[in-house]
């Protein structure tokens, strides 16, 4: 079974690892817009201004 040959720095993976990491914070979330009324949603995720996902209505609206 093949193992490392040099051991990982602390150093290095906490810096691979901190969520405040610039290289992934700065990632961006693919976005859509809502069918329904037009505004900015996440992908695959119900609308959170109207709650609606594929133009059907399934969540309360939490604003």
């Amino acid at each position: 079974m093949g193992l490392p040959s040099k051991r990982t720095p602390k150093n290095k993976t906490r810096t691979r690892n901190n969520p405040a990491n610039p290289g992934k914070s700065l990632v961006l979330k693919s976005t859509n817009t809502c069918p329904k009324c037009g505004n900015i949603k996440l992908s695959h995720r119900a609308c959170q201004f109207c709650g609606a996902y594929k133009a059907e209505k399934v969540t309360k609206a939490s604003k």
